[in-house]
């Protein structure tokens, strides 16, 4: 009898370990999911692939699989250090993720009229340097430099889409460029 409840007693404590392992995965995954959305919600992304190339995404792809099985990797480690070790993994890929993107956003601070042109999405990070390049501007050269507003509003303010809404810049009476807002 004696030997049933033992046997019963371990069948618990494996199921309870077996519960606070999937427990654990479930809120593991749950972090880096939280965090692949955070990405997809800031345009990650495609700021990633436009400054470095398509294929950079899928490094970033692999790294996020590699640190979402660290769990399984620290399998047999117990204790303290299996969640140092996965305390370290999300520092690791959070760190390693803000790093690349400030990176990337680096390749775009810069304004220039091709990077204006080309990467539309982008514009609000060279905004402020657009702004310093076209401030003190009459219409007609801002509009060369810049290419044609995608909206206007009157005469006195231009829209340039962007990802995250839009760059508005706005004209005095006279049609200098004397303001800008994003």
């Amino acid at each position: 009898m004696t030997d049933n409840i033992s046997k019963s007693k371990q069948i618990i404590k494996r199921l309870a370990l077996a519960l606070a392992y999937a427990g654990y995965l479930i809120i593991w995954c749950g972090i880096f999911y939280f965090i692949f959305i955070l990405h997809l919600f800031i345009g990650y992304p495609s700021l990633i692939s436009d400054a470095f190339g398509k294929w950079s995404v899928y490094v970033g792809i692999a790294v996020t699989l590699v640190a979402v099985a660290t769990p399984l990797l620290l399998w047999k480690i117990h204790g303290w250090k299996r969640v140092l070790g996965s305390f370290l993994a999300v520092v690791l890929y959070v760190a390693l993720s803000l790093g690349v993107m400030a990176l990337a956003m680096m390749k775009f601070a810069e304004f220039t009229p091709e990077k204006w042109s080309e990467y539309p999405d982008h514009r609000y990070i060279m905004a402020d340097d657009m702004f310093e390049t076209v401030y003190g501007m009459d219409y007609d050269s801002a509009i060369s430099l810049l290419g044609p507003p995608d909206y206007t509003w009157s005469s006195n303010y231009l829209y340039y889409n962007c990802w995250d809404g839009y760059v508005e810049l706005r004209l005095d009476s006279e049609g200098i460029v004397c303001g800008m807002e994003h």
